[in-house]
């Protein structure tokens, strides 16, 4: 098969199946192409094609993609100034998030999804040998022994997981806290690296208070950073032993520090980590967290200052649908029109249920 026609099919899978590899083998099984010949961005032909942007998980993937080829080639400078573009945080997509989340989702796809876990720690020494100061090679690392780690947990309740698994978690992310501290004295260089210690701290059961002063010290470095705030929030899920008070009193204080460039926008962003088409989407009644005018509030000011994204279109629809807010998911539903990313809408209120549920006249 020429090199073109393998690149038409990598696209046009991107394209009809979002951009995720459909399997370890295939994220990282697309050719370099000959000399002086570029392949084609798969979001660009998605577009000429359907007149539908990807939606920004797609496209991180696709940023990620020059990323997966220095790895496999062992360009670790490459990897390291890339990585260092990234983390001075003014590059974002255009729902404002970071374009590290590029660099992150590529290691994890590199490192849980082909599973060669020996393979990749001898590259990682490779890596750490040639420059063993290196930012990005420390927060690599981190990424590994932290994938590595729940590898060994598997993801089920906490009763169901085996001793010896506990014992290799815990082994594990002590290696990746080592991974982090070696590189503690150039935190002040990258938000990632707060990102990446926060959810570790986290994961290995950390005190709350040392979190939290880590977390404190992180926002004073990088006050606009989303990434930091993502990640402390799960630090007040009911999952790691917080509370839906504890959770609202932290989106409360999130919001207020950064109503200056977001306005309500940090509210929304925080209550749709949370959102998910499981059995614990959000659902809107008196009494639960959020109150759908407070969240509302939120979405407006996310599309005030980011107008025209359709991810978060997308998914303030389908929340105005959960909350029987007619006006609004009719207007959000006639901008969205035939872009619709199925991922933000519960399979229980997909797009043409709530499209049905709207159907008559008030």
């Amino acid at each position: 098969m020429k090199w073109h026609q393998f690149s038409l099919m990598a696209v046009l899978a991107c394209i009809f199946f979002g951009g995720r590899p459909a399997s370890a083998q295939q994220a990282g099984a697309t050719p370099a192409p000959p000399a002086g010949m570029h392949a084609p961005d798969p979001c660009e032909v998605r577009l000429m094609i359907s007149g539908v942007p990807c939606d920004i998980a797609t496209q991180s993937n696709v940023d990620g993609l020059p990323l997966q080829a220095k790895w496999s080639q062992g360009d670790f400078a490459g990897i390291e100034r890339q990585m260092m573009a990234w983390c001075d945080d003014k590059q974002r997509y255009p729902d404002g998030r970071s374009k590290m989340m590029a660099f992150t989702n590529t290691f994890w796809l590199q490192f849980a999804s082909r599973q060669e876990w020996d393979q990749e720690r001898e590259k990682l020494a490779r890596w750490h040998a040639a420059a063993p100061d290196s930012l990005a090679e420390s927060l690599v690392e981190a990424m590994y022994w932290r994938d590595y780690a729940w590898k060994a947990r598997g993801g089920g309740y906490a009763s169901t997981v085996p001793k010896e698994a506990w014992e290799l978690f815990g082994v594990r992310m002590a290696m990746a806290s080592a991974s982090l501290q070696r590189s503690a004295a150039q935190a002040h260089a990258c938000p990632l690296w707060y990102d990446l210690t926060l959810q570790t701290m986290l994961e290995s059961g950390q005190d709350l208070l040392e979190i939290e002063a880590v977390y404190e010290q992180a926002i004073a470095i990088f006050p606009a950073n989303l990434e930091i705030r993502f990640a402390m929030a799960n630090t007040y899920t009911e999952r790691w032993g917080g509370s839906a008070q504890d959770y609202e009193r932290f989106v409360q204080r999130a919001t207020a520090q950064t109503s200056q460039f977001e306005g309500r926008g940090m509210y929304a962003r925080l209550y749709w980590l949370q959102d998910c088409n499981c059995s614990t989407a959000l659902e809107f009644t008196a009494y639960s967290r959020p109150q759908w005018r407070a969240l509302k509030a939120g979405f407006e000011d996310l599309l005030k200052h980011y107008p025209g994204d359709l991810g978060t279109e997308n998914k303030y629809a389908s929340l105005a649908c959960r909350a029987n807010d007619r006006e609004t998911y009719l207007k959000l539903r006639k901008q969205l029109g035939k872009a619709i990313y199925g991922d933000q809408w519960p399979s229980s209120y997909s797009v043409d249920v709530c499209d049905r549920r709207f159907s008559t006249p008030a």
